[in-house]
């Protein structure tokens, strides 16, 4: 995104370190190899047992000797904290490359209430531009025809079993994060 994290201070009855971590923060240009990723749902609280790196998993999309190498997840947890809008987050089970590709897919292996869940309207879309096939739709759409089809002829996943997926680049990291 090519963006810098902006976050706020802490008010000041926090500690004093909690304020200067949050500077140094807010002052690294850099990405973290080893980050904790949100996916937000929309429905019923998934179950804890469908949470998996079968249904949950990064895949790496740069064209190299890497390509289409699935990444598994861990410290899996599910916030229901939001009424019919519970969010997955979890972390990659190993360290992310620097200057790498890598798509988020959610499956419909993932169930909330013992149904599988289903694209949002938006992605199914997508899913429907992709198979018939019609050209992307701008520069993020290319990055996703290109994890489709890294996830269904090279990993053999049906388009219709992905839920939703997202891709992301990482960017250098700092001496400091390395330290």
């Amino acid at each position: 995104t090519k963006r810098r994290v902006n976050l706020p201070l802490p008010n000041d009855t926090l500690l004093l370190s909690e304020s200067r971590d949050v500077q140094l923060a807010n002052a690294l240009d850099g990405f973290s190899i080893f980050p904790r990723i949100t996916v937000p749902l929309v429905g019923a609280v998934p179950d804890i047992e469908t949470f998996t790196s079968s249904s949950v998993f990064l895949v790496t999309l740069k064209p190299d000797e890497d390509r289409g190498r699935i990444i598994t997840i861990d410290q899996r947890i599910i916030d229901d904290t939001t009424i019919d809008a519970p969010r997955l987050i979890f972390a990659p089970d190993e360290y992310l490359k620097e200057k790498s590709t890598y798509a988020i897919v959610v499956t419909n292996g993932l169930t909330g209430g013992g149904i599988p869940y289903a694209p949002s309207a938006t992605f199914q879309q997508f899913l429907n531009r992709y198979q018939l096939p019609a050209d992307p739709v701008g520069y993020y759409d290319a990055l996703l025809y290109y994890a489709m089809d890294i996830l269904t002829k090279d990993l053999g996943i049906a388009p219709t079993d992905v839920v939703t997926l997202s891709v992301f680049t990482t960017r250098t990291v700092s001496d400091v994060p390395v330290k």
